[in-house]
């Protein structure tokens, strides 16, 4: 009978764990990236044709980034994309590299003044990087703030930065045992992401 008080203490433990997990779940709740959603004037380029109109898309030669610079080039707009290397997104674009609307800049997200330049008479500033390796530090927690900086300076009211899926913003309460909360735990602890982390910073 000595398998009883360890079945007794994983009875309880499995318990504490449910009752825990519920109450979690209750108290789980969205929460809100910085001050919430602003509100911001229209910008002066909205009446403009989208051949006039050109945006900026960083990080676009990962898959993300391929896939707004196409759609962007199909509606009519004119694209620059920031890269870490031009080489290889004109592979990835194939027949796209040489479209005539599509200017692609090479450059580090680290060089922020790079980055500054880059957002020079912009509609819009789409951002779809991350760490390459995943390991790496993240570099999107200073290129970010950068951005932000370049888009106020020339004028620019729109910035899309995509993040981590999983990552949290301010204020979010998860469940304890959910399927986002296991899943962060793979990708932080098994995978030794930095993305997490990274995107994470930003919204903060």
């Amino acid at each position: 009978m000595a398998f009883v008080p360890a079945l007794l203490a994983a009875g309880g433990s499995a318990l504490f764990v449910a009752a825990g997990d519920r109450l979690s779940k209750r108290w789980a709740r969205p929460g809100v990236a910085g001050d919430g959603r602003p509100e911001f004037a229209a910008s002066p380029a909205a009446n403009f044709p989208p051949a006039d109109q050109l945006v900026v898309v960083f990080g676009a030669s990962g898959g993300s980034g391929l896939a707004l610079v196409e759609v962007a080039l199909q509606k009519g707009y004119r694209v620059r994309g920031f890269v870490r290397s031009v080489d290889k997104m004109q592979d990835e674009l194939q027949d796209l590299a040489d479209h005539p609307r599509l200017e692609l800049v090479q450059g580090d997200l680290c060089d922020l003044e790079a980055v500054q330049q880059a957002v020079a008479g912009a509609l819009a500033v789409l951002c779809a990087a991350g760490p390459r390796p995943e390991t790496a530090p993240g570099p999107l927690t200073e290129a970010v703030p950068a951005m932000v900086a370049a888009c106020r300076q020339h004028g620019v009211h729109r910035l899309i930065v995509q993040t981590c899926a999983l990552a949290a913003v301010p204020g979010e309460r998860w469940g304890w045992l959910t399927a986002g909360r296991l899943a962060r735990a793979v990708v932080r602890w098994q995978i030794g992401s930095d993305v997490l982390d990274d995107g994470e910073r930003v919204m903060e």
